[in-house]
């Protein structure tokens, strides 16, 4: 039997106005903010991050108001609280706390923001269209851009309108949802919507090539194959497909290498290569190859986790802590980045085993959930797709951003949360409702508001303190890493654990003494400033500082 896939915009349109207007007002606003979410992600990361944030919270401080606490009864949710909760703990015995706390407290609103969607917003079908709409309108507006980037400012990695080299993720895993759905829409009977879903397709792919963002080029000609695969599925279907699939890779691997190279380095403002990789595509893949830079940044992540196998170096620890790591029979050299650009590898790293096991847990059940359900809605193509988009993103060997990473999780979990709406359905959200007593509500209504204005109060006012003080506690966390070896060389003394906490308080007192700026120093350590681009006269105060704090300890 041949499904015949159905999508009807201007009906689910005109369905979904009407289902707006009987929404409570408050409820309306929401879901309108939801809209919202597509187009701030054209502008910057911040009103992302901020648009992401509001409805984590708001949906939180609504469950608490409600009582409502069954949609948190999902087994991938449970995963994902347990997760967050260990890399807290990771966080306060790892020796770089505050960075480590900063980094892993936040992540919990990523979850939040999926299960806001699969359990609020995206409950009804035409409201998800309707985002889903929205979603398609954004990601023309960001081909155009990219577009007018190719042909007003070319650059080898295309950065409109970030100022990053990022936009790619937004076409391969917050819009991974289209190329999904025009594949399945491709194999629908007749030519009507054949052409526009072929033509959608070969755009996002022709973008997302020109950003020279491979992995997500990859990721999404994977994505296309297995949503391909999956209509009408037979043995004879698999095979003839899987075929085709793997001549074409191989023949443009094989005959047009340069579609799947990168330039080692280009001249300065100009897409002229200085020098070529001699590795071909293939080689650099980090489990065919063990001496690239890719394998370099995954054996340094597991080295950290076969040394610390319990609750690893904590969140975001592994960037520091690489550089002081030792020989290790794992075949290959370690290549220090800011991550091992593996979430199951840095997972691994940072909270250990047992971090691992839940991470492992909460995508299989995330990709479970939308699976099982994907025919909750007859002839849906947003249904029936939805757990490849999971699938794809969480798929384990591939090079991933930061697990904890701001940017990253944005694109990666708007997408979740959209896929998880499309295998739920309003009916099954009904039960998760809890239909306890709400007896108390007011009472709980007016003290979570006083706490909120109390805290908010108190936030505003001691701002610049607190902001004062936890700078310079990061930065005496940071300063003790940075510093060790400069210490072996210079420090006659051979207590260096002591020595080390002496001089870094030394030296973060000479910064609050000369009222130095200690943001940017931050920023340094952390590697998201280059040392090459700061000025001789900041080096030289630096110089002096450490010669101070240096002359201060061989005093004793």
């Amino acid at each position: 039997m041949v499904t015949v896939f159905t999508l009807d915009f201007k009906e689910s349109f005109k369905s979904g106005i009407k289902k707006l207007k009987n929404f409570t007002f408050f409820y309306k606003v929401m879901t309108l903010f939801w809209f919202l979410g597509p187009f701030l992600y054209l502008i910057e990361r911040s009103p992302a991050d901020i648009w992401l944030s509001l409805i984590s919270i708001i949906f939180l401080l609504r469950c608490f108001l409600k009582n409502e606490w069954s949609s948190f009864k999902q087994f991938w949710v449970i995963c994902a609280i347990c997760l967050w909760i260990l890399s807290i703990i990771a966080s306060l015995l790892s020796p770089m706390y505050h960075l480590s706390l900063g980094q892993s407290i936040p992540w919990i609103r990523f979850p939040l923001y999926a299960l806001a969607a699969q359990t609020w917003f995206g409950k009804d079908r035409d409201i998800r269209i309707m985002f889903f709409s929205l979603l398609i309108i954004s990601f023309f507006i960001m081909c155009t851009i990219l577009a007018l980037e190719i042909f007003l400012e070319p650059k080898v990695r295309l950065t409109w309108p970030y100022g990053d080299p990022v936009p790619g993720s937004f076409i391969a895993k917050s819009c991974l949802s289209i190329f999904c759905v025009f594949t399945l829409l491709i194999f629908r009977r007749g030519l009507k919507k054949f052409f526009p879903s072929l033509l959608i397709l070969i755009i996002g792919l022709f973008i997302l090539k020109s950003t020279d963002e491979r992995t997500n080029f990859i990721l999404v000609i994977c994505s296309i194959f297995l949503s391909s695969l999956i209509i009408n599925i037979t043995i004879k279907r698999v095979l003839i497909f899987s075929s085709i699939f793997f001549i074409l890779i191989s023949s443009t691997i094989y005959f047009a290498p340069k579609l799947y190279d990168r330039c080692g380095n280009f001249k300065k403002d100009s897409t002229e290569c200085v020098y070529k990789r001699e590795m071909s595509f293939l080689n650099q893949i980090p489990i065919i190859n063990f001496n690239t830079s890719y394998w370099g940044s995954w054996r340094s992540g597991i080295q950290q986790g076969l040394e610390k196998p319990f609750l690893g170096v904590g969140p975001g620890g592994t960037r520091h802590t690489c550089g002081y790591l030792k020989d290790h029979w794992l075949p290959g050299k370690n290549y220090c980045g800011n991550h091992p650009h593996n979430i199951y590898i840095q997972m691994f790293a940072e909270i250990g085993v047992i971090g691992l096991i839940f991470g492992v847990l909460m995508n299989f059940a995330i990709v479970l959930k939308c699976f099982v359900n994907r025919n909750l809605v007859d002839n849906c193509p947003l249904s029936f797709c939805s757990f490849v988009i999971p699938f794809a993103i969480f798929f384990p060997i591939q090079n991933f951003g930061s697990f904890y990473g701001q940017w990253g999780n944005l694109f990666i979990w708007f997408s979740i949360g959209f896929a998880l709406s499309c295998s739920s359905s309003e009916s099954k959200n009904r039960k998760l409702i809890d239909k306890s007593s709400q007896d108390n509500f007011l009472l709980k209504k007016k003290f979570l508001f006083l706490i909120i204005f109390l805290f908010i109060f108190l936030f505003v006012n001691f701002w610049n303190e607190i902001k004062y003080w936890y700078s310079h506690k990061i930065y005496s966390d940071n300063c003790k890493v940075e510093n060790i070896m400069f210490l072996h060389r210079n420090l006659v003394k051979d207590d260096i654990n002591n020595n080390i906490d002496k001089f870094c308080i030394c030296k973060s007192n000479q910064i609050k003494k000369n009222n130095l700026d200690i943001s940017h120093r931050i920023k340094l350590m952390n590697n998201a400033i280059k040392y090459s681009s700061v000025s001789k006269e900041f080096l030289i105060l630096e110089e002096k500082i450490n010669t101070f704090c240096l002359n201060e300890l061989n005093k004793f």
